[in-house]
């Protein structure tokens, strides 16, 4: 009897698991399940609300991918595992746009691997990209956002912190209130901005073993063109982040392995 009732149990939940897979295939609407743990070492207090985009849900990734063309090496992975154990941090890889054929599915990427959102922890192109690799350089900013670069130079990462002197204007600095505002500051970065003897800009060029600042806006809506009157859409996320990150290896295809650290998460930026 109690061998019957096992197996009725076990057959039960077979069917139970069969069914899940099968709806979860037929559904349009979900999306594949989160690659990994996104908490390689700590609890991060960054937004990881699964997002929905052109009718599917999209998960944002793990810290640290660890397979496909997305995932840094194993090397690389042991090398900076003792920096991983330490909360807001990550480990990525950005692939110069062309590189990486886009084949729809459950894991293409749409951009390539070119674009990385630290907030939203993912490549995947229309989340408030907060930095995009493209002939050599590094650059900051998108169609719904901006935000400005410095380099600090060979410094290790491990020792940069929000009160650190050098990182003083940009985590100070005021986002932008109004879309004219906005255009005025993506405008202004794209040339070279002096302040206290320190270069910032929208776009920088991509210096293994350099250290830099990024201050990334994203208000959820365009601030340039015909809609950037319009309201945020439902859901859209907005984000303002300010990150260190370090270029620590370049590939013969180009692309580039760059290890992170969230400094602050700052309000979610407004338009008025």
């Amino acid at each position: 009897m109690f061998r019957k009732a096992s197996l009725v149990v076990a057959v039960t939940s077979l069917l139970q698991l069969c069914i899940s897979g099968l709806t979860f295939a037929q559904d349009p609407n979900v999306g594949p399940p989160p690659f990994g743990d996104k908490h390689v070492g700590g609890d991060v207090p960054i937004d990881e609300r699964v997002t929905r985009r052109s009718g599917r849900t999209v998960p944002s990734e793990a810290r640290v991918v660890t397979n496909g063309p997305l995932a840094p090496s194993r090397e690389d992975r042991t090398a900076f595992a003792a920096f991983l154990r330490t909360p807001n941090t990550g480990l990525i890889r950005l692939i110069p746009p062309g590189k990486v054929r886009y084949r729809p599915g459950p894991t293409a990427v749409p951009g390539g691997g070119a674009y990385y959102s630290f907030a939203n922890v993912t490549h995947f192109l229309g989340y408030g990209s907060d930095i995009r690799l493209s002939d050599g350089s590094l650059s900051v900013g998108s169609v719904s956002g901006y935000g400005l670069l410095t380099t600090l130079g060979d410094v290790p990462l491990e020792n940069i912190v929000l009160t650190d002197p050098r990182a003083a204007f940009v985590a100070s600095y005021e986002p932008a209130t109004t879309v004219i505002q906005t255009r005025a500051e993506t405008l202004r970065f794209r040339q070279s901005v002096i302040i206290d003897d320190r270069s910032y800009q929208a776009t920088l060029p991509v210096e293994v073993n350099s250290t830099y600042l990024v201050r990334s806006i994203n208000y959820g809506q365009p601030i340039f063109g015909p809609n950037s009157s319009s309201p945020p859409a439902a859901g859209a996320r907005r984000t303002d982040v300010l990150v260190a990150f370090k270029v620590v290896r370049k590939d013969a295809d180009e692309s580039v392995i760059i290890a992170w650290k969230l400094l602050k998460k700052f309000p979610e930026p407004k338009l008025d």
